[in-house]
């Protein structure tokens, strides 16, 4: 059995053309965007004492290597240090005795599952603009 590629030379250099074409601030901006959706829902979805845990609710670029880059939707724990005792609940202690429990009020995991999808297809159709357009 044997096999013959015709025009390998040109996909090669349509490849390369595309790799050298996309740049990855676009990228990193669709990220940015995908997060932000994350992130106006979690907000909206934060209970409101002093704001300081809505107002802990960013978008935060963790890592951009070339073309690698890690966007996330984050609570920063410098801001709100007691989100996660907000989102899962926690025992309540008065003098060393435990005197009850603090009920959870999710706010970010039900922000992720309610735009998980949105933010996937806004992933899907930047990427697909981005390479569409440098593939012209």
């Amino acid at each position: 059995m044997s096999a013959e590629i015709r025009g390998e030379r040109e996909l090669y250099k349509a490849l390369r053309r595309l790799g050298n074409a996309v740049d990855p601030d676009r990228i990193e901006r669709v990220l940015v965007q995908a997060a932000e959706l994350i992130t106006e829902d979690a907000k909206a979805r934060a209970p409101v004492k002093t704001g300081k845990l809505r107002d802990s609710i960013k978008v935060k670029v963790w890592m951009k290597r070339g073309a690698k880059t890690v966007v996330l939707a984050a609570v920063d724990h410098n801001i709100a240090p007691h989100s996660h005792l907000v989102e899962y609940g926690h025992k309540l202690f008065i003098k060393g005795r435990r005197v009850g429990r603090v009920r959870p009020k999710p706010f970010f995991r039900p922000a992720i599952d309610a735009k998980r999808e949105q933010a996937s297809q806004t992933i899907r159709d930047g990427i697909r603009r981005i390479i569409e357009e440098a593939s012209h």
